[in-house]
């Protein structure tokens, strides 16, 4: 054999395959942990996709005082109401027939609105129309926008007499926006 034919032997020369996976994988990895963490990268990759697009509540909390109106004449909700004080910006979002929640030993307790004020109430001006405890009073701030739901009955287990002047956190559905939206760099892609 001349130079020439021993160099073409040598480039068309290829090493016998001993393993079906010689070129795939690495000798430490089975089929099976291979297809696994492709599966659960797939999976982890779909549901990270998903979990932008979820929707989430936004609340806006304020406080709320429970109070007896039962022998209030001049008042349209009568009997025992919840009188909610939320920071002042939320004027224009507080309306007739939108819902607060709260929570009263335990239960989640909610109901329309029957009544919000146009104007933010000042603190003074909020303890004497709706005479606050000194407690209560230093609960509000300075401006707040004012809603009053109706309970419809005193919860079970509990006397009017009991809630009477207590205080709770009362929460209002603002909106709901999208999880990616919160995210600092990908935010921008979310317009609601």
């Amino acid at each position: 054999m001349n130079a020439m034919d021993q160099k073409r032997s040598s480039t068309n020369h290829r090493p016998e395959r001993q393993d079906p996976n010689f070129l795939f994988l690495p000798w430490f990895v089975t089929t099976k942990s291979f297809a696994g963490s492709w599966a659960l990268l797939l999976l982890l990759l779909f549901s990270g996709v998903a979990a932008l697009f979820l929707r989430v509540p936004v609340y806006s909390t304020g406080t709320g005082v429970i109070a007896d109106w039962r022998d209030k004449s001049d008042a349209e909700a009568r009997g025992l109401v919840v009188v909610a004080f939320f920071p002042a910006p939320m004027v224009s979002h507080l309306a007739r027939g939108q819902n607060l929640s709260f929570d009263l030993d335990g239960r989640q307790l909610s109901g329309p609105i029957v009544d919000a004020r146009a104007k933010p109430l000042d603190r003074t001006a909020a303890a004497s129309e709706f005479a606050l405890t000194a407690d209560a009073m230093s609960s509000i701030s300075d401006l707040s926008a004012v809603a009053i739901m109706k309970l419809e009955a005193a919860p079970a287990g509990t006397s009017p007499g009991l809630t009477n002047g207590r205080q709770v956190d009362v929460n209002y559905l603002l909106t709901t926006r999208r999880l990616g939206s919160f995210f600092p760099f990908i935010g921008s892609f979310f317009h609601d």
